[in-house]
């Protein structure tokens, strides 16, 4: 970010990231990037665009990482809830694929994406709301959120972060939540 000249012209799809970057960089030039990454990538040549933002995942998968320039830290960019996290979706009564599952279960993965998810309903989040949110287990029984609420145009930021049981991760995202909301969150959402 910090090498990109002043005005650069950036391209994103993501609300919560235009809002972040711009909250770091309000001089960049940030313009709407649709697509998969293919396409992507092609308009970052097309359209003399001096960077595009997008998860760096992808392009892992992929196996493109030769275009990834910067990862963004945490303190520019917090990812959307729980972003990079696999889940299946299972009929209760499918007992042995259930089963199977649990073999794969990675317990402090869970309980980080249960900690966001708790955080974006409490403020009722979604794709149109800039709120970002990150979890990660500090060790084997306590896991650190911490949340991001800005206004769309990144003007005003609300930042803070909690730590608590791994156990009880649903009630630290909805109480890091409140204290949010409390503290001016509320408006910013509503801006």
């Amino acid at each position: 970010m910090a090498n990109l000249p002043k005005g650069a012209i950036v391209g994103t799809s993501s609300l919560r990231r235009r809002a972040q970057l711009l909250a770091c960089r309000p001089d960049l030039q940030l313009v709407d990037l649709r697509g998969n990454l293919e396409t992507r990538l092609r308009k970052l040549r097309e359209q003399e665009l001096q960077a595009i933002v997008l998860a760096a995942a992808g392009l892992h998968r992929l196996g493109w990482e030769e275009h990834i320039t910067q990862l963004l830290p945490h303190d520019i960019c917090l990812p959307a809830v729980g972003q990079g996290a696999l889940t299946a979706e299972v009929l209760d009564s499918n007992t042995a694929v259930l089963e199977m599952l649990k073999t794969i279960d990675h317990y402090q993965t869970r309980q980080a994406v249960t900690a966001e998810r708790a955080f974006l309903h409490r403020v009722e989040g979604g794709c149109q709301t800039s709120v970002g949110v990150y979890s990660r287990a500090k060790d084997r029984d306590s896991l650190e959120v911490t949340a991001v609420i800005l206004t769309a145009d990144g003007s005003r930021q609300l930042r803070d972060s909690t730590t608590g049981s791994l156990q009880e991760a649903d009630r630290l995202g909805e109480a890091l939540a409140e204290k949010m909301l409390r503290n001016g969150g509320s408006r910013l959402i509503r801006e």
